[in-house]
């Protein structure tokens, strides 16, 4: 088994798997629980979408800048 994980700039929420050259998305969501008890990391599983279109993993990879107005 091919396994690859990359992690997007400026986003820690989620992560890019490559397992056998197919793409997912998973989700790591901060859960208070998780927070408080670490171990829950490993324990509880953490929701994996296919990813068909490699669009999506482009838009992704992507830091997005906006400007802000002052004034």
């Amino acid at each position: 088994m091919d396994c690859e994980i990359q992690h997007l700039d400026k986003n820690m929420r989620y992560r890019i798997l490559i397992i056998n050259g197919e793409q997912y998305i998973l989700d790591m969501e901060r859960s208070v629980w998780k927070i408080i008890f670490p171990i829950l990391f490993w324990l509880i599983p953490s929701p994996v979408f296919k990813v068909e279109d490699q669009d999506i993993v482009e838009q992704l990879k992507t830091a997005k800048k906006e400007k802000k107005v002052l004034g």
